[in-house]
């Protein structure tokens, strides 16, 4: 951890404001995956600044740096496997681990001004000169509260807003250092998905019916194939768009940690969203939720995609999840017994059974 007369120096150079003085408060780190990486300590921290003229603030301040992927590894490859590890190594992009240190310095340094109001509120972003390190001082919040289905439309609504903003703009990338997955990427990394899939056999085999994993193991060796098939429909992601990641109150809804954010089919977040809070609602309000959105989408931006080319995007971006994502919790869960993983492997299951019927 960084000293606190090195912090206040730092500080100081961030906001550009003289500092008297800097204390550490008591903080628990509620922190996801990502943070859970971190492994040797916790990435986010609380203190209290007291700036010359008396003015008083208390700021969170998230850490990373690129030990964020190895670290990331090793959570993920708990039981020592080797050849896990060997795969992991190889192709641990496409599970976005790659530059999160950075890309979240990115999004705030860039994102738009009218976005702004939909993210956490940032007081300055600090990067050493290697980029090997860097530091966000946020705020905190507080008074946080659960999601109600009565919110599923002001969820869709604020992400849909960066969606609009970003669609179909590649520059994006080099701009926010976000990820783009092409169909190489897939083809290279399906004996990864493969691996770790084929791992949870018997589990899988609780989750999810015959048929679905047929689906699913079909999916994973084609996977480039049905990529390179879809059409050309991209957007900045959020690419971690859970419950975890949102500030729900009476007036508010905010979205953090944009550390994994990623340019691919918008659906994405609209999938990963819905595979959180599924239990909560009934199949009806899951077909109107997405179509709620599409239809949003394809107004404000004037789209000409088919139905038959739609339901092939809601599908990939089911099944990606499904030996991705779900992949990832899977193998923290073996280290961490997160409280979630099984409501979402059986959430992902009913997905890909309401998305046939679409």
């Amino acid at each position: 951890m960084v000293k606190i007369k090195v912090l206040k120096g730092l500080f100081e150079k961030t906001l550009k404001r003289n500092i008297r003085s800097v204390k550490r408060l008591e903080f628990e780190d509620k922190e996801g995956i990502t943070g859970k990486a971190g492994m040797t300590a916790p990435s986010l921290y609380k203190y209290e600044i007291i700036f010359e003229n008396e003015d008083k603030r208390e700021i969170l301040v998230k850490f990373k740096t690129r030990d964020i992927i190895k670290n990331g590894i090793k959570v993920l490859n708990s039981k020592g496997d080797f050849k896990l590890l060997y795969f992991l190594a190889l192709y641990h992009k496409i599970l976005s681990f790659d530059k999160s240190y950075i890309r979240e310095l990115k999004f705030y340094e860039n994102v738009e001004a009218d976005l702004k109001k939909h993210t956490v509120e940032t007081f300055g972003c600090y990067k050493n000169s290697l980029s090997a390190r860097y530091f966000i001082l946020m705020e905190e919040i507080k008074e946080k509260s659960g999601f109600k289905k009565e919110k599923l439309h002001k969820v869709f609504d604020t992400i849909l807003k960066f969606h609009l903003k970003y669609y179909n703009k590649e520059e994006l990338c080099s701009k926010y250092g976000l990820n783009s997955y092409t169909s190489k990427d897939y083809k290279r990394s399906r004996v990864m998905f493969r691996y770790i899939f084929s791992g949870f056999d018997e589990e899988n085999k609780k989750y999810f019916s015959r048929s679905e994993l047929g689906k699913i193991n079909e999916f994973i060796e084609r996977i480039h194939i049905y990529h390179a098939e879809l059409p050309l429909h991209k957007s900045l992601t959020h690419n971690d768009f859970s419950i975890r990641n949102m500030f729900f109150s009476e007036g508010d809804f905010l979205i953090y940690d944009w550390e994994l954010s990623c340019y691919q089919n918008p659906e994405h977040d609209i999938v990963e969203f819905l595979i959180f809070v599924l239990h909560e609602l009934s199949d009806d309000e899951v077909k109107s939720g997405i179509e709620y959105y599409k239809r949003e989408l394809f107004e404000k931006l004037k789209l000409d995609i088919s139905k038959e080319d739609y339901k092939r995007i809601l599908e990939f971006n089911i099944l990606e999840y499904t030996v991705n994502k779900l992949s990832v919790y899977r193998l923290a869960d073996r280290r961490y017994k997160l409280d979630f993983t099984e409501q979402i492997c059986m959430n992902t299951s009913r997905l890909i059974k309401i998305a046939e019927g679409i």
